[in-house]
């Protein structure tokens, strides 16, 4: 079972995406709204048809500073 820790966000990311032509997709703007979540149950791997580099972590193992220092405040 997946539990949201918070109602509000984490963490909003925007970034430009370039054009795919191969998709059709022209050149625009993507925005990531970041929520967090924990478990105890053992989820299995993630779904990567648009998402490469996926993992669910520990928060040890996240390097960037900022990023970790949110997460462990909305995780108290």
């Amino acid at each position: 079972m997946l539990t949201l820790t918070s109602d509000s966000r984490l963490h909003i990311g925007i970034h430009p995406v370039p054009a795919n032509d191969t998709k059709g997709d022209p050149e625009h703007w993507h925005i990531d709204f970041r929520y967090l979540f924990h478990t105890g149950a053992e989820v299995g791997p993630l779904p990567t048809e648009e998402v490469t580099d996926a993992a669910w972590r520990e928060i040890d193992s996240i390097s960037e500073d900022r990023l970790r220092r949110r997460i462990g405040r909305a995780h108290r």
